[in-house]
């Protein structure tokens, strides 16, 4: 198991006191390092792995409301997301690899 790691990391970090510690986790909400952490980082990509568009939102909504659950005193920034695009593809219907479709995540996702 990786915690002992992440928390022998966070304490050495700690020791610059102008610095937050985090990390882009990639485990999310079981991510059981997350103790260790200044900030909660998530890196996901709504939309794109996994559901369409009409799933951005409550999924970065439910992963929101579970660190203010968990963690309600640290921020809670999303570190990676998005959509993949293909340079000059176009879609009318923002079909996926599509330069329409990827707006529309990263437009969502903000």
């Amino acid at each position: 198991e990786a915690v002992p790691s992440y928390a022998a990391m966070a304490a050495a970090f700690h020791e610059d006191t102008s610095r937050l510690v985090t990390w882009a986790s990639n485990r999310k909400t079981s991510d059981l390092a997350l103790q260790h952490a200044d900030v909660v980082s998530f890196n996901s990509y709504p939309g794109w792995y996994g559901g369409g568009p009409e799933s951005v939102v409550a999924s970065w909504q439910s992963d929101g409301a579970w660190v203010a659950a968990h963690y309600p005193t640290k921020p809670f920034i999303i570190s990676e997301t998005g959509a993949g695009g293909i340079s000059g593809n176009h879609s009318a219907n923002r079909s996926r690899w599509s330069e329409e479709y990827q707006a529309l995540i990263d437009t969502l996702d903000a």
